[in-house]
């Protein structure tokens, strides 16, 4: 009689682990689908993504080097900080792209190409960014333009990029 409440006793902590890991494994398969997703939204029309470009080319950069993903967020190209918690909670710096670059689709992937064209890196891509954090009067400066709407810094001068 006494074996067979410690078996039931047993079953049941069993159980209750089970129902715990079964959990802590949903919401961790909750988490890696949502860090998968980073960047793969429906991909709104390249005329539509505020892609702000130096005005000049060989000026002089800040000389940072930075890790990250590059992030969609809401219509800019954003540097996200490649840490776990810099990835849920991380400010991110809109990035302002040497002269010469711009953007292209491949194969429904937003891209930014260098000036000779070629892909240097595509949205969701870890990425390492040479330049560094300039506040927003120098970023005018240098793209030569106001930044208004919602493309709040802090902002990164890009002087070069390459993916992880």
């Amino acid at each position: 009689m006494n074996g067979g409440f410690q078996g039931n006793t047993v079953f049941y902590l069993y159980g209750q682990l089970k129902t715990r890991f079964v959990a802590l494994f949903l919401v961790f398969l909750l988490c890696a689908v949502s860090f998968s997703l980073v960047g793969c939204k429906n991909n709104p029309a390249l005329e539509n993504i505020y892609f702000p470009v130096t005005k000049e080319a060989n000026l002089q950069y800040p000389s940072v080097l930075e890790h990250g993903r590059l992030v969609l967020e809401g219509n800019g190209l954003r540097l996200k900080p490649s840490t776990f918690l810099g990835e849920l909670f991380g400010k991110s710096d809109l990035l302002i792209w040497p002269y010469g670059y711009s953007l292209i689709t491949q194969d429904n992937k937003i891209c930014v190409v260098n000036e000779k064209g070629v892909i240097v890196v595509k949205v969701g891509d870890s990425i390492k960014v040479g330049g560094g954090d300039v506040p927003l009067d120098i970023a005018e400066k240098y793209t030569g333009e106001m930044i208004i709407g919602n493309y709040n810094g802090p902002y990164w001068i890009v002087s070069e990029v390459n993916s992880d």
